[in-house]
């Protein structure tokens, strides 16, 4: 749609050449339901957020502060119907959840913020989103993304200065856009505590030629871009007697998005061109947002070999870390859980 909705924080400048000194920007007040909800089906709690626009005149700072300006005070109703083969199969209601983290931010947070349920869902079915706002409905619905396979990833994982780290996935139907990263997990080991931090890497973005699945995405990681970013993303520290990897310290992570959620992505990026006037994306009826689809798939997690394992103890980029060496850390695996 070619209007521009604000909702959150509004505001802009604009700038006019003869033009009138008096301007009016704010049109006649419409109530905006403003949805977003993304279900996985690998995540144990599905999060459906229920808010509105707001317009107003003075600060608006200050009129985000206000619960009233971007929290319904109306009775609202939010299931997610679950459809399958044309049948409907399941209602789900949504309780409503203050407790759970946000950012810190200028709005306010009322118990009205999420809206939540912990049901399983199916990646074989269509679900529909229906939100009763004192009588307003408003509705989405989306497929699912099913799981899907990594290919050729080796059994133990070498990172080798002199080669690539190569592994494959197969894109699952209705996917679209994905992001992939390597877990490394390692321990830090204190005179009073034994720490099991993880380091996120990541790989890049792929965007899929269509929705139809079975494309394989391939990667090639530098090995010695591995050592380079432990010694970027862990800082030496006077308090750490030890660091040891994990026994199974490696595990690969896709994030599928669906094609709605690219197209979202798309449009939500930042203008670089001159016209002020930008698309906005929403497949929500009645609304505005977006409700859809994505699977985060965990490969299995994997041993390092020996040699990387001596090479994080020694190498260039990272033995400041105080990793131990391959022996000494088959002795503490059988300490550390």
């Amino acid at each position: 749609m070619k209007r521009n909705i604000f909702f959150g924080i509004f505001f802009s400048t604009l700038f006019f050449w003869q033009c009138s000194n008096e301007l009016d920007i704010n049109d006649n007040w419409k109530d905006y339901t403003v949805v977003y909800g993304l279900l996985n089906p690998v995540n144990n709690t599905q999060i459906i957020r229920v808010s509105k626009s707001f317009l107003g005149e003075g600060n608006a700072y200050q009129m985000a502060q206000i619960p009233d300006s971007i929290y319904y005070q109306k009775p609202i109703l939010v299931t997610i119907e679950e459809w399958f083969n044309g049948n409907l199969t399941k209602t789900i209601p949504l309780y409503k959840d203050s407790l759970l983290p946000r950012d810190s931010g200028v709005f306010a947070f009322t118990e009205n913020y999420y809206y939540v349920t912990n049901e399983p869902l199916r990646t074989d079915a269509i679900y529909k989103l229906v939100i009763n706002i004192d009588g307003k409905i408003v509705s989405s619905e989306t497929k699912m993304i099913p799981d899907f396979s990594f290919v050729s990833v080796p059994s133990m994982i070498s990172f080798s200065t002199t080669s690539n780290f190569k592994f494959s996935f197969s894109t699952p139907k209705y996917g679209r856009i994905f992001q992939t990263f390597i877990h490394f997990y390692y321990y830090d080991i204190t005179a009073t505590d034994t720490i099991r931090r993880l380091m996120e890497i990541p790989l890049g973005k792929y965007i899929s030629n269509n929705i139809e699945g079975n494309e394989i995405v391939n990667y090639e990681y530098p090995g010695i871009k591995f050592y380079q970013d432990v010694a970027n993303r862990i800082q030496h520290s006077e308090a750490v007697l030890h660091r040891v990897a994990a026994k199974m310290a490696i595990q690969l992570v896709v994030y599928a998005g669906s094609n709605d959620m690219y197209a979202y992505m798309q449009v939500s990026a930042p203008n670089t061109s001159l016209s002020m006037d930008k698309p906005s994306y929403s497949n929500i009826s009645n609304g505005l947002g977006l409700f859809t689809s994505r699977y985060t798939k965990y490969d299995m997690p994997r041993q390092l070999t020996q040699r990387t394992i001596d090479s994080l103890a020694y190498g260039q980029f990272t033995k400041n870390l105080k990793f131990l060496n391959y022996s000494n850390s088959i002795i503490a695996w059988q300490y550390l859980t």
